[in-house]
């Protein structure tokens, strides 16, 4: 005896539970008053209409056939009540084809007794909701109406609430990624502070040692010297170039900084000329084959500061051959677009990444590497992409390899500041 009054006080709490839940989402019972009234024979039609317009919007038909063309005229109907036997088409039938196309509607059928067999098994297999034997009550028939739209409400309540409810753990999932991502900005800005502490003496001395390179290397490029002396010239001055921007874009995350860029026309097969050239100089990457390969379409030209893009692209590479090591096989780089836009991609076959890891992969100071870097490349590579107006796209599996695109807007007018990393 116990046990049941709690099952029914706990049935009891779940009730007002849902009813205050509907009530805080201010979701409002539908209203259901819609019925159709199907019958050959008109008196009986005549008199279940009076029976039930006053409190109803009632439709007849006197076939299956005019019925299924009231529905496709008026729309689907809440209830639909009809006789089983009727020419052409049964009662049965009739509801089978409207359950088809419109599931929610409440089916009930009138039937005589010799025809209960087969009207049990329609409501057995769901295609009638209830029946009533003839003569039927006034009362019954209209108990069997109130119940069915009742019915038919509480269904349309439930998948409204449940759809509202599934709109609310959206937001409160984007909510929580967006007080995520503010919480790791704050982590990241005290780095950011430390780092900065760190980086400004050790980059001054470097800025002044590099500066002291520079000179000699362009003595060395002079008309004086063997041309190849001021080939190998030409290549350190590139290199100690793109040391100087690192070093920078150091300085910029340190101090969480914009990165500027300075946009012009640049030739796209030189930059990946360049790049690789840049890229081979490291002892390092003896072994590691880049397949530069020219997609379809490839703009010509470029709007953009080279020699951030070109850091940014000799970034990938780096990264690439990182995970290429101990592997065979080749990376690819190439450029695909148009005069707006395009993307610069770099694939490889290497370790590959798990989706938490690529989740992570641009956060500053994050490397999975073993031993790990800096974990500054692929942090930079995104910066450049959001200050060239565009963004940086990575697809990867573990053991399957890398794909980043550089996608970029390749137009004067994109604003060449980034304000904050982000």
């Amino acid at each position: 005896m116990g046990a049941r009054r709690r099952a029914s006080e706990s049935k009891v709490f779940d009730t007002l539970a849902v009813e205050r839940a509907i009530a805080r989402a201010r979701i409002t019972t539908p209203e259901c008053r819609r019925i159709l009234v199907v019958d050959d024979e008109p008196g009986n039609v005549m008199v279940i209409e009076a029976l039930l317009e006053a409190e109803f919007d009632v439709f007849t038909a006197d076939s299956g056939v005019k019925a299924l063309e009231v529905i496709g005229r008026e729309g689907p109907m809440d209830l639909v009540v009809t006789d089983q036997r009727m020419p052409l088409m049964t009662g049965v039938e009739l509801l089978r084809r409207i359950a088809q196309d419109s599931p929610e509607t409440i089916r009930i059928i009138l039937t005589a007794y010799t025809d209960v067999e087969p009207i049990v098994a329609a409501v057995n297999q769901g295609d009638v909701y209830r029946f009533l034997l003839k003569p039927w009550e006034p009362s019954a028939l209209r108990a069997a109406v109130r119940d069915g739209l009742s019915l038919r409400a509480a269904r349309q309540l439930k998948r409204d609430a449940l759809s509202r409810l599934a709109v609310q753990r959206a937001e409160y999932r984007a909510t929580l990624l967006e007080q995520e991502r503010a919480q790791n900005l704050l982590i990241a800005a005290d780095r950011f502070a430390t780092l900065g502490k760190v980086t400004s003496g050790i980059t001054h001395d470097i800025n002044n040692q590099l500066s002291a390179m520079l000179f000699l290397t362009d003595e060395l490029r002079s008309e004086d010297q063997p041309q190849r002396l001021r080939d190998a010239a030409e290549k350190a001055t590139e290199t100690l170039e793109s040391l100087f921007l690192m070093l920078q874009d150091v300085n910029s995350f340190a101090r969480m900084e914009g990165l500027e860029i300075a946009r012009a026309p640049i030739d796209t097969q030189s930059l990946l000329r360049e790049t690789l050239s840049l890229f081979h100089l490291e002892p390092s990457r003896e072994g590691i084959h880049v397949v530069s390969e020219q997609e379809e379409p490839c703009p010509e030209t470029l709007h953009a500061d080279g020699s951030r893009l070109r850091q940014a692209v000799l970034a990938l590479l780096q990264n690439a051959a990182t995970a290429m090591r101990g592997r065979e096989g080749a990376i690819t780089l190439s450029v695909v677009g148009s005069a707006d836009e395009c993307n610069v991609i770099v694939s490889d076959n290497g370790l590959g990444m798990d989706e938490a890891t690529r989740a992570r992969c641009t956060e500053p100071f994050f490397s999975a590497f073993e031993p790990p870097g800096p974990g500054l490349g692929l942090g930079i590579v995104a910066l450049v992409a959001e200050a060239h107006g565009g963004r940086l796209e990575i697809e990867s599996s573990p053991g399957g390899g890398t794909t980043v695109r550089l996608h970029l807007r390749n137009a004067a007018s994109v604003p060449s500041l980034i304000e904050s990393w982000g």
